[in-house]
Formats: C-alpha cells, sequence, structure tokens
C-alpha cells in the first residue's frame, strides 16, 4: 500500500510523498490497540498482533473463519432474551455505514494454553469501512480487555457490600437470638405449666377414680378440673335423680350469684371451713351445718340443690363389660397384611383401630372375636392365638364402666372386605410392617407387636 500525495499547509512548502512507501500491513501490526477485521458475511479477513496476543490466536487460525465461530457466544455472554450483543453491534455498524460503540461487555472466551473458557470482559466499538462510492466492503472492530478493571471495581463494591451485609448480618443475627431468648423463656414458662397442669390431671384422676356419688364427682369437677383448664370459675347443673336439680358452683363466679342461688334454692356446702345452709324438711325448711375440712376442695365450692321431694344421694353405678375382637391376616405369613377398620370421631377424623365388640350370651371370648372381626370387616377367619388384653375405665350414663377387651390373631377362611358395618366407615388391608403405624390406639399398637411371637409359636 502506498500513501497519497497530500498538500502542506499554505504557509510552507508542499511536501511529496508520491516516492516515500508505506508497508501498512507493518503499521497495521505495530498497533498497540487490538484491532479485527471482518467481511460483510461476518468473516475473519485479518487481525493484527495485539489483537493476536489479546486473544491468544495467530491470524493463521483465525483468517477466512466465521468471527462467531472462533469466539462462540456463551451463556454468559447473552443478553436476557438470548440475544449476542456483539454480533448485534456489528451488524448495526455494518447496516448502517455508522460506529457503534459497547463501552463495557462481558464476552467470555476460550484460552487456548489451558483449554478452559475464561471469564472477559471488553470495550469495543465497530465501524465500517466504505469503498469510494460509500458503500461499506470492510467492518473494523477495534477492542480492548478491561477484565482487570471490572474485577477490581468488583471487589472494591464487594468490600462495601461486605460492610454493609455485615451491619445487616450482626442487626439480624442479635434479633434472632433476642427471639430466640424469648422462645427459650416461653418454653420454660409452658414446661411448668404443663408439668403443674399434667400433675393436676393426675390428682384429679386419682380423686375421680375414688368418687362414690355423682355429686361428689361433680365437686372433684368444679373443684379441680376448671382450675385445670385456666378457667376462673364454673359450674355445674344436673338432675340429681330424685326429680331435684343440683347446682354445683366455684365461688369465684362471685358473691352476688351464690347469694342469687342461696335464696332460691339454699346451700348444702359453702366451702373449706364455712357453714352453710342445708334444706331441710324441719320447720324453718333451713338449718346451719358445720364444713368438715377433709371434705374440702383446695377450690371453695357451693353445692345447691332445688327439692321437690326428699332427697337422698345417689351413688354413681359401677358396670363391668367385657369386649372381643383382633386382627385378621390375609395369609399365616410374617409378610402378610392385617384388616383394619375406620371410624369417624367427633371432629371427623378417621381413627384406624382393631375390629372388636360386645359378647352376645353364651359366646366365647374367641367365637366373639371372629363373629366381631367379620361383621366389622366382612372377612371371616379362625383364631389362632391370644394377642392380650386391654382395659379401661369411662363413665356414660351416669356410671362408671370398666371395659376389658380380649384381642385375638385370625388366619382369613374366607369373606371379602366390605364396611357395611353402620359404626364402620372405611376398612383397608394393611401391610403387618406398616399396622402399627396406622393405629391409632398406644395400646393395641403394643398388641400388634406381638404377631410375630404369635405366629412362631402357632407354626
Amino acid at each position: 500500500m502506498f500513501a497519497a500525495e497530500q498538500p502542506a499547509a499554505e504557509s510552507g512548502p508542499v511536501r511529496k510523498l508520491s516516492d516515500v512507501r508505506v508497508d501498512f500491513s507493518a503499521v497495521f501490526d505495530a498497533l498497540p490497540t487490538a484491532y479485527l477485521v471482518l467481511t460483510l458475511e461476518l468473516h475473519i479477513a485479518d487481525a493484527n498482533m495485539a489483537y493476536q496476543r489479546l486473544v491468544g490466536l495467530s491470524a493463521a487460525d483465525m483468517v477466512g473463519r466465521p468471527v462467531f465461530d472462533v469466539f462462540p457466544p456463551t451463556p454468559a455472554s447473552l443478553s436476557a432474551d438470548g440475544t449476542n450483543t456483539v454480533r448485534a453491534s456489528i451488524e448495526r455498524a455494518r447496516d448502517t455505514g455508522r460506529i457503534d460503540v459497547m463501552p463495557l461487555v462481558n464476552y467470555d472466551i476460550l484460552n487456548p494454553a489451558t483449554g478452559h473458557v475464561e471469564e472477559r470482559h471488553w470495550a469495543h466499538d465497530q465501524r465500517a469501512c466504505a469503498r469510494p462510492d460509500g458503500a461499506t466492503q470492510l467492518i473494523l472492530q477495534r477492542v480492548e480487555d478491561v477484565t482487570e478493571f471490572v474485577r477490581e471495581r468488583a471487589g472494591l463494591q464487594a468490600e462495601r457490600d461486605r460492610g454493609s451485609e455485615w451491619r445487616v448480618r450482626v442487626e439480624a443475627f442479635e434479633a434472632q437470638m433476642y427471639a430466640m431468648a424469648q422462645e427459650l423463656r416461653l418454653a420454660h414458662e409452658a414446661r411448668n405449666v404443663v408439668g403443674t397442669r399434667l400433675h393436676s390431671v393426675s390428682s384429679l384422676a386419682l380423686q375421680r377414680a375414688a368418687a362414690e356419688t355423682v355429686e361428689e364427682l361433680e365437686r372433684i369437677v368444679v373443684g379441680q378440673g376448671l382450675r385445670i383448664l385456666g378457667a376462673d370459675g364454673g359450674a355445674i347443673i344436673s338432675p340429681d335423680g330424685e326429680g331435684n336439680w343440683r347446682a354445683t358452683l366455684s365461688e369465684a363466679l362471685g358473691k352476688q350469684v351464690l347469694d342469687a342461688y342461696a335464696s332460691e334454692w339454699g346451700v348444702r356446702d359453702a366451702g373449706c371451713g364455712q357453714s352453710g345452709l342445708v334444706h331441710d324438711r324441719g320447720p324453718t325448711g333451713k338449718r346451719l351445718v358445720p364444713i368438715q375440712p377433709e371434705r374440702c376442695a383446695s377450690t371453695t365450692i357451693a353445692t345447691m340443690v332445688r327439692q321437690s321431694g326428699p332427697q337422698r344421694t345417689r351413688r354413681i353405678l359401677r358396670v363391668e363389660e367385657t369386649s372381643a375382637g383382633g386382627l385378621v391376616l390375609d395369609r399365616f405369613s410374617s409378610d402378610a397384611r392385617g384388616a383394619l377398620i375406620g371410624r369417624l370421631d367427633r371432629r371427623g377424623r378417621l381413627l384406624w383401630s382393631l375390629p372388636k365388640g360386645h359378647l352376645e350370651s353364651g359366646e366365647s371370648f374367641e367365637q366373639a372375636a371372629s363373629r366381631e372381626v367379620a361383621e366389622e370387616t366382612g372377612i371371616t377367619g379362625t383364631v389362632i392365638g391370644a394377642l392380650g388384653t386391654i382395659d379401661f375405665w369411662f363413665v356414660a350414663a351416669g356410671s362408671r364402666i370398666h371395659k376389658t377387651v380380649h384381642h385375638f390373631l385370625l388366619v382369613a377362611t374366607g369373606g371379602e372386605l366390605s364396611d357395611a358395618d353402620v359404626e364402620v366407615h372405611e376398612v383397608a388391608w394393611v401391610p403387618l410392617a406398616d399396622i402399627a403405624g396406622k393405629l391409632f390406639y398406644p395400646d393395641e399398637r403394643a398388641l400388634v407387636d406381638k404377631v410375630p411371637a404369635v405366629l412362631l409359636d402357632s407354626a
């Protein structure tokens, strides 16, 4: 390439360069700034030495190849919508003939020396090289590697962010520690409350078991039960079985309430260490009686009766009940399935249990167990061994009932699963290994743990 003749300034003599030979290829390679020359099809036409050193490739490795085959974009180099912004900038310069500047762009490239893609940041611009008629014939890209600058700036920002972040984290940690301390304090308080209530519940249960009359049971519930629930006061009004109504009130309801009942009904027992009024059949209808300290509950209560005839104390009736049931397996095997029944409780929860029911006249425990299993599951079976008994107490219809349930292990002989029994909501075969985890009642789970031993003894 040769330089064109250029006129000198008017004040000086004309300097002619027509005889000066300029090697523009050498000038191009000597430029300290990296340059890349592209064709209109975005193939690499040339790259100066600064560019070759920058990317670690020789001109022979690049010339003639599509630029984005030599430098394919990585996912980090694309915009959020997947656009290659470098390609878009080059095409704008080519199509418009104007310079397109990209002051800062992340475009990672392969390092030939290591074989790994490295994070790189660039500042570059694209400009069209026009022919004499103004049409674009080549595209010149000027490139500067600003990776270290970006990293340094990010490091400074990170330092500032870390300082701010640490302040936020310290404040958050202090707030968390305070919250945890509060939770720990509340947990200790709750544990103390639970411990106190468990002790009170145990004491209440013992007193209930010792109650001989409904009246004594009501006094226990009002005097102790309400306090366990955290209630300040309450009352129970119930028929006494003799055509009268009995009101058992805690003194926490207030003097006005107690006086109102006392004037209308008459006080039978006005609390610890006090005297009270009792309805009497004598001439005055009321008389004062002392209250024995040993009969006092820890919470002062009053029992009042509205009479319509002679009054007698009614004892709670104790009833013994016996039932039988068990677990029926679909086969005699340690990997068998057992039939369980599901019943809905008052809150609509499905609770799984073993089938069982009352003995009928003349039945043995085994016969009753087989019949109840068949009625509640639809599966007939043969008893192969006893699993054990469960007994518990409950109160129903004014009676304290002691119920004993005898459980047996059965192997199916026929039938199909059925929830036709009106008390059963659902019936299911459950793998033996999963039955304990499905049963709702802990005492039934303990019985199922005996199944392997029963199977072994019956083999």
